[in-house]
């Protein structure tokens, strides 16, 4: 019996019990990184014995490319097969004869067309997602295929359903986190409706905001949080072009482990020698600008509320050609003091001596790109290197309500 005629029996078998977890799945351009193992590795590790005859989980292969999708299947059957055998994990995939034309979509609030298109057929994969799901078990949730989950994290959902149900017999909606569409819990007879509503209006505006209009309608006023996050996002890359997806849930109920992972996983790069200089105020001693470009993962600078038009630079003691650049600031358990409005500049041209250190004219910096939600990275968000780059400048450009933490600089050779 091939994988894919094995894959293809478990679509259809029919299990029973607490919840089903329902996690879309497409590939993300410009990165081979696929965090979906790292999500299933994650559920199954918070989960016991006793939760996995209760849960079922549901991953939906969406992509347009049909071999991408039959590859991730097979992928997983083969990584997984005993928890496909038990009936723990299915997969099912999407064609293109499901979707209207894309090209048509209306515009609104001002996206460009590429996003136009990615959160219509986003908000279509979740309605089919729901609608597979909707007779499998009591209780439906929907995550994403790039986060982590908390220790017991279904328990913790259990207890917190009754805790609700009791005191709020009519919600619709239960989130256990404060992140896009991650960790949002209905009751599986709910499905239908929702994923009809999502169909209706698919491409008015983003799942996010369609789901708060539905809630809405069903007749909760206001949204009903765990008092703890039990999902947190760790994706980099998002499936939109040229778009990063720096998002942090500071409610995360493991912030410890979250932290860990963070620092364990994050890039480190080629870093040539160089010196760093800002006209930025440091907040502390502990946290000078070196502590941007020191090859330490877990120190940073930390800046009082910085001003238009101050800055921090690197500077390389050559030019040099980098294939990828990335800046983090902000705190990572907390995302707090990240770069309001900022941009991320270079500099090729000539250089001064300052002080015995050449530091490149001012009049020579060039605009590379901007921060996202406190991050930039140049190949997720498909910005071009220039070449010879000698200095590299952060630069505010409003006033900041914060302080600022500036992580650290990983640049990598071309």
């Amino acid at each position: 019996m091939t994988v894919r005629t094995t894959l293809m029996k478990m679509y259809y078998l029919f299990s029973s019990g607490f919840l089903t977890i329902g996690i879309p799945t497409v590939r993300r351009p410009r990165s081979d990184m696929n965090y979906l193992v790292e999500t299933v590795d994650s559920l199954l590790e918070n989960m016991n014995d006793d939760d996995k005859k209760r849960v079922t989980i549901i991953i939906m292969a969406a992509d347009n490319n049909v071999t991408y999708n039959a590859d991730v299947a097979e992928k997983l059957f083969l990584r997984y097969k005993g928890h496909f055998n038990s009936g723990l994990i299915r997969v099912i995939q999407t064609n293109s004869t499901m979707y209207p034309n894309l090209d048509t979509v209306k515009k609104t609030y001002k996206d460009d067309k590429p996003r136009l298109k990615w959160r219509a057929k986003q908000n279509i994969d979740f309605a089919y997602m729901m609608l597979y799901s909707r007779n499998i078990s009591t209780f439906y949730i929907q995550i994403e295929d790039d986060l982590m989950t908390a220790t017991d994290f279904v328990s913790e959902i259990e207890k917190f359903e009754l805790e609700m149900t009791k005191s709020n017999p009519k919600w619709f909606l239960l989130e256990f986190s404060h992140l896009g569409f991650i960790g949002k819990f209905f009751h599986s007879s709910d499905l239908d409706f929702v994923a009809k509503q999502l169909l209706h209006r698919y491409d008015d505006r983003p799942c996010d905001l369609q789901l708060g209009v539905i809630r809405i309608i069903k007749g909760q006023e206001k949204p009903i949080h765990s008092k703890t996050s039990l999902f947190q996002h760790i994706g980099w890359f998002s499936s939109l072009e040229g778009k990063v997806m720096p998002l942090l849930d500071d409610k995360f109920k493991d912030k410890t482990k979250m932290e860990t992972y963070f620092i364990e996983n994050a890039l480190k790069g080629d870093n040539p020698p160089g010196h760093v200089f800002t006209n930025m105020v440091a907040a502390t001693t502990l946290r000078q600008p070196i502590h941007a470009y020191d090859g330490n993962l877990s120190t940073y600078f930390w800046a009082t509320t910085p001003k238009p038009n101050q800055s921090f630079v690197w500077v390389f003691n050559k030019p040099h050609n980098f294939s990828r650049i990335v800046s983090e600031t902000g705190s990572i358990d907390t995302r707090k003091d990240i770069i309001g409005s900022g941009e991320f500049e270079y500099s090729s041209g000539p250089t001064l001596l300052t002080n015995g250190v050449a530091q490149c004219v001012n009049k020579s910096y060039k605009k590379m790109t901007q921060y996202m939600s406190g991050s930039m990275d140049t190949l997720a968000m498909a910005t071009q290197v220039p070449t010879n780059v000698r200095c590299l400048r952060l630069i505010i450009r409003r006033r900041s309500k914060t302080w600022l933490i500036i992580r650290d600089l990983q640049v990598f050779f071309a």
